[in-house]
C-alpha cells in the first residue's frame, strides 16, 4: 500500500469517526449473520459499543484511520471494520482522490 499523507489520513479518520459514531455520511452498515442471530437487543448493544469505541492505539490502528476495533460483549470478542469506498460504492479508495 502506498503511503498516504497525514492530511489524507486525518480526513479519512474524520469520515470514519463520523460514520461510526453517528451513522452520518455515505456508508452502509453490515451485520454478520452470527451477530444478527443473537437478537435485536444484542445487535443494539454491539452497535452502541461500536459507536462509543475510542480505544484506538498502535495495535489496532497503525495508520491512524480509526477503521478497525474490537469490543467484548457477553464474553465474546467482536471485531468491526470500516472501509472507505469511492462515492458510487464500487471500489475501495486507495488514493483518496474523492475525499
Amino acid at each position: 500500500m502506498e503511503k498516504q499523507s497525514q492530511a489524507w489520513r486525518a480526513q479519512v479518520r474524520q469520515q470514519n469517526d463520523q460514520f461510526r459514531t453517528s451513522g452520518m455520511g455515505r456508508g452502509s452498515l453490515m451485520v454478520t449473520a452470527g451477530i444478527h442471530e443473537r437478537g435485536d437487543a444484542f445487535v443494539q448493544s454491539v452497535l452502541a459499543m461500536v459507536r462509543s469505541f475510542s480505544a484506538f492505539d498502535s495495535s489496532n490502528d497503525p495508520y491512524h484511520e480509526h477503521d478497525f476495533g474490537a469490543i467484548t460483549l457477553g464474553g465474546e470478542r467482536i471485531f468491526f471494520k470500516i472501509d472507505l469506498y469511492d462515492p458510487v460504492l464500487v471500489k475501495i479508495a486507495l488514493n483518496g482522490s474523492f475525499c
